[in-house]
């Protein structure tokens, strides 16, 4: 494990092409990203923490038996942290658009990286409940701690679109795994295991949309 800075001002930075960089008497920086503000060894922490004028970012740097780094203040990753008490993993993911939170999925599964149509979902009469329950009402199910750490999130990127994955512990915590615009919202097959997901994902559909009107109209 190591501890890196990422640093605007270094020397030989005009080198490298970063210019026009304000130097200051003091070095202004941000611990892990700035953790107070932000789940800390976050891209939404770095953004946050240069939105606000911060000249160095701190982060933790690991490196997986592969040779893969991993952005991580830990030495390893605690699995208890993205698991229920069943032993499954769970992937939330809930799209941005226009300033509001759509539900997409939720993807369970006993393999900690998760990804939807490789989870155990199809097989899974209760977990498609489960998924149900969030899409019917994300609040109830995710509790307030997480829907504010989403509005948050929305509020940091400041993006019309994009997609937000995590996890949520036991103590109501988000566990946010990524966040980008580059998530596509795909609509389900006719099978009638699929029948209330439709629902929430027209919505989003019909969001984006409607955003991308009030755009093109306002141009």
């Amino acid at each position: 494990m190591a501890a890196g800075l990422i640093v605007p001002k270094a020397t030989g930075g005009e080198q490298a092409g970063i210019t026009d960089v304000k130097v200051s008497a003091f070095d202004i920086e941000a611990h892990r990203g700035g953790r107070a503000l932000f789940p800390e060894n976050t891209l939404v922490s770095f953004a946050n923490a240069l939105s606000i004028g911060v000249d160095t970012l701190e982060l933790d740097v690991g490196a997986t038996r592969d040779g893969v780094l991993v952005v991580s203040h830990e030495r390893g990753l605690n699995p208890d942290l993205a698991r229920g008490a069943d032993g499954n993993a769970r992937k939330y993911r809930v799209m941005m658009i226009g300033g509001k939170l759509f539900p997409l999925h939720l993807a369970i599964s006993r393999n900690w990286k998760v990804h939807y149509f490789t989870s155990d979902m199809a097989d899974k009469p209760d977990h498609r409940r489960e998924e149900m329950a969030f899409l019917q009402n994300m609040p109830a199910v995710l509790g307030d701690k997480a829907i504010a750490a989403l509005h948050a999130i929305c509020k940091a990127l400041a993006l019309d679109y994009a997609g937000i994955d995590f996890a949520v512990n036991a103590d109501g915590d988000l566990l946010l795994f990524e966040a980008n615009a580059t998530m596509v919202i795909a609509s389900p097959d006719n099978d009638p295991r699929w029948a209330y997901r439709r629902g929430p994902i027209t919505a989003a559909i019909e969001a984006v949309t409607e955003m991308i009107k009030e755009k093109a109209g306002s141009a």
